[in-house]
């Protein structure tokens, strides 16, 4: 097939003629193509592809025009009235795909493609239809609260634990802060039995929870409630973001810390501690607990790089070298080496952001061997 300029009006032309007389799936697949790539919102290009939607039986080229429709139907009613139909009525997911993905494109803030999308949560049955809608809904308007209200229906309504987690990411997908989407999310991690929807959940959490108690107070209650080691450690990830310094998210890293002994779920911890623990004396102590009691040295090494991130003061410093100094022993060097190492930077950091004689005082009492 030849190159065609589909921004001439002659060319749009032939390519609508292609559409109207050719029954050659390629050409016609070609046609669909050439039109995606006209200037956004051109009429004639638009009905040019409902046109190929609603005459062929090929789904390879109903997945071309509904393609191309993502790229140039913006706001247009007619192309968001067929995708719409699409995703209700069509027995091909990838087709239904398409329309769903191209539908998040043009229906921006539409109401209509948002009532439509609606309708379908509250009349199919189908699953994976529900899941499409899901994703649609938070790709058309983040923010608006018909589309949260729609999610949130989804959600009350769907035992799909795949629709779930769609619906979960969707969530994540809404401005930050808003109530009713983090209120959903909580649902959904508190109600669900599968632990990959609640991690989801958890995730998309972390991205709009930012600052508020409730969405802190949900994910310290997986803390103490699930046996996920996978949940526990992206919980801890999640509370990292959502509050640097915030006492009970780190109250509920500390947490973590003494309860779990899964060694990346720590390691996790140790990360997130260190991005939101600067100077509290809490998280200073709770990263110390795991460089002293870990066995894991991975862990122990993120710990130590956490603790070095967190200190600002002299006294910070000061009460380091005062709660490590006897790791660096003969009988730690000898039998647990790592420790030995990690206690020795450490050590070695706050004597160069010490005064001597702030440095002295913790120190004096260290082991009368120790490896230099």
């Amino acid at each position: 097939m030849g190159k065609i300029d589909p921004g001439n009006p002659k060319a749009i032309a032939v390519l609508l003629e292609i559409i109207r007389t050719t029954e050659n799936e390629n050409s016609r697949r070609w046609a669909a193509d050439s039109l995606g790539k006209i200037d956004p919102g051109n009429s004639k290009a638009i009905a040019g592809l409902l046109e190929i939607i609603g005459t062929t039986e090929d789904k390879f080229t109903r997945i071309q025009a509904a393609d191309s429709l993502g790229k140039i139907g913006q706001g247009n009613p007619d192309a968001i009235a067929v995708l719409v139909e699409i995703i209700r009525t069509t027995e091909d997911k990838y087709t239904r795909y398409q329309a769903a993905e191209s539908l998040g494109k043009i229906g921006q803030g539409n109401p209509d493609a948002i009532a439509g999308l609606l309708e379908i949560i509250r009349t199919t049955e189908d699953q994976d239809t529900r899941g499409l809608v899901a994703y649609s809904l938070g790709e058309i308007d983040p923010g608006n609260p018909d589309a949260i209200a729609g999610l949130l229906e989804i959600i009350r309504t769907t035992e799909d634990q795949d629709t779930r987690g769609l619906v979960a990411y969707s969530l994540g997908e809404i401005d930050p802060g808003n109530p009713d989407a983090i209120a959903g999310l909580l649902e959904i991690i508190r109600t669900t039995e599968d632990e990959k929807t609640r991690r989801e959940a958890v995730e998309s959490l972390g991205k709009i929870g930012q600052g508020n108690p409730d969405a802190i107070a949900g994910l310290l209650e997986i803390i103490r409630t699930t046996e996920d080691q996978d949940t526990r450690g992206l919980v801890a990830y999640s509370l990292g973001e959502i509050d640097p310094g915030n006492p009970d998210a780190i109250a509920g890293l500390l947490e973590i810390i003494r309860t779990t002994e899964d060694q990346d779920t720590r390691g996790l911890v140790a990360y997130s501690l260190g991005e939101i623990g600067q100077g509290n004396p809490d998280a200073i102590a709770g990263l110390l607990e795991i460089i002293r009691t870990t066995e894991d040295e991975d862990t122990r090494r993120l710990a130590a790089w956490s603790v070095g991130k967190i200190l600002t003061t002299p006294e910070e410093y000061a009460g380091v070298v005062s709660a490590l100094k006897d790791c660096l022993s003969d009988e730690v060097y000898e039998n647990n080496f790592d420790l030995f190492k990690a206690s020795y930077k450490l050590i070695c950091n706050c004597a160069e952001n010490l005064p001597y004689p702030e440095f002295y005082q913790p120190w004096h009492n260290l082991p009368t061997t120790p490896h230099p």
